[in-house]
């Protein structure tokens, strides 16, 4: 994406590749060196004094980036910026977005952000619809990295804005991702006969690759034993004859 360090850019002015979307009169952003997360410089927003449109509701920020062409349907992303407000517990959105024939059509899901007085980094990770999917239209060519800031928020300050693509990962991926069960292995474990509760290993069982052992199941339960009343065991007809089946 362009300038998403926001580190292009003159003093006072709007940075390289932003442009507002809606700005409410009053509000303005800016390139600025005086705060920064990182590198030389940053976006400043100034939301302006709350305003009310024809219906009644307060009016909003919205900064959006350049349109962006290599966002492809289908594809997971991951969306990062950092932000920093004057006021804390500031609410703000970060997302993306598409517009079909110059109307709102798609955003990114989650958005929101809360702001405080020292930076803080919000990531977002997300699937861009693909065909079939709720949300896709095939006239979705171009999408815009879109900030959004109450009105009433005072200073919100915006760096290191970045997209990128990254790989879909299921729950046991994402797991292992995290560095957990780094040597366990999906696998079929071979169960002498499951279907007949008989969960003794087969030989050849992947288990006993990772160094497992086998449980000795011929040695737990019931035992005889002088102590004993009665045996062997008379166990009434229950579950494990009769077992209830769902249709």
């Amino acid at each position: 994406m362009v300038n998403g360090g926001f580190e292009e850019g003159a003093e006072g002015q709007l940075p390289k590749g932003w442009k507002w979307q809606v700005q409410p009169p009053g509000a303005k952003a800016v390139f600025t060196t005086a705060a920064r997360a990182s590198g030389s410089a940053a976006l400043r927003i100034d939301s302006a004094p709350p305003v009310k449109d024809s219906s009644g509701r307060g009016l909003f920020l919205n900064f959006v980036s350049m349109d962006m062409t290599n966002v492809q349907p289908g594809k997971s992303y991951r969306l990062r910026a950092k932000f920093k407000a004057a006021q804390a517990d500031t609410k703000v959105s970060l997302m993306l977005q598409s517009y079909v024939d110059k109307v709102f059509f798609w955003a990114s899901s989650p958005s929101d952000v809360k702001a405080g007085t020292e930076w803080k980094e919000a990531t977002f990770n997300f699937d861009v619809p693909a065909p079939g999917e709720r949300g896709y239209n095939p006239a979705m060519k171009a999408f815009k990295i879109r900030i959004d800031v109450r009105q009433d928020s005072g200073t919100v300050f915006v760096d290191d804005v970045s997209l990128v693509e990254v790989e879909t990962m299921d729950e046991w991926q994402s797991w292992l991702a995290l560095g957990m069960d780094k040597n366990s292995k999906v696998a079929d474990p071979q169960f002498v006969n499951a279907a007949k509760d008989d969960y003794r290993l087969q030989p050849e069982s992947p288990a006993f690759k990772l160094g497992f052992k086998p449980i000795p199941v011929e040695k737990i339960g019931p035992y005889q034993s002088p102590q004993r009343v009665t045996w062997p065991i008379k166990e009434a007809e229950g579950a494990r004859e009769k077992p209830l089946v769902s249709k």
